[in-house]
């Protein structure tokens, strides 16, 4: 099963069954045992369509490393453009004080 994990996204029940040579009466309840045992736990079954998704969970990972490292460049963006508004609010605080005087 983990084999054909790798070489598909998306299979037929018909087509696994005839893959693994399994009855196909009994794949849906075949592959539920699969993914709650965790052999396939990124599997999800599509019934009505009698559908298997396989999804690599390695790409889902890869995706939120790099969501968390452009909002790691976001807050660090903002935290520069805070600091340089108020260097530019002081700047201007001392200018007015100086003109008063």
């Amino acid at each position: 099963m983990r084999m054909i994990s790798k070489y598909y996204t998306q299979i037929t029940f018909d087509r696994l069954a005839e893959l693994l040579d399994f009855p196909l009466n009994d794949m849906e309840s075949f592959l539920c045992n699969l993914i709650v045992t965790g052999a396939i736990s990124d599997a999800k079954i599509h019934r009505p369509s009698r559908v298997v998704n396989l999804r690599a969970r390695k790409a889902n990972l890869e995706q939120l490393d790099q969501w968390a490292s452009n909002v790691q460049k976001l807050t660090e963006t903002l935290n520069k453009v805070s600091h340089l508004i108020l260097k530019e609010q002081m700047v201007h605080r001392n200018l007015e004080a100086m003109q008063i005087n």
